[in-house]
């Protein structure tokens, strides 16, 4: 699964832009826009997910807001246009 793809579709289709959108709501919405309808799915994983929010926003194109919550950054938006 491209979970870079997957994490950057959740977030523009969950409109969140101003308070960033929550991990649980970024896993649900790519588990249900996938055949994966739960996390227990084996090709579901939970580490990859992680690690890949995490390299997004290493590489600045998100933004962590109070731990839990991933809005697009400004740099990533610009790049965008």
């Amino acid at each position: 699964m491209p979970y870079r793809s997957a994490i950057l579709a959740a977030i523009e289709s969950l409109k969140d832009h101003e308070t960033g959108s929550p991990i649980s709501s970024i896993r649900r919405h790519i588990l249900d826009d996938t055949e994966h309808n739960n996390s227990d799915d084996p090709s579901w994983n939970e580490v990859h997910f992680q690690k890949t929010l995490k390299t997004l926003v290493e590489k600045g194109d998100l933004l962590q807001i109070n731990g839990i919550n991933y809005k697009f950054s400004n740099q990533y938006l610009q790049r965008r246009v």
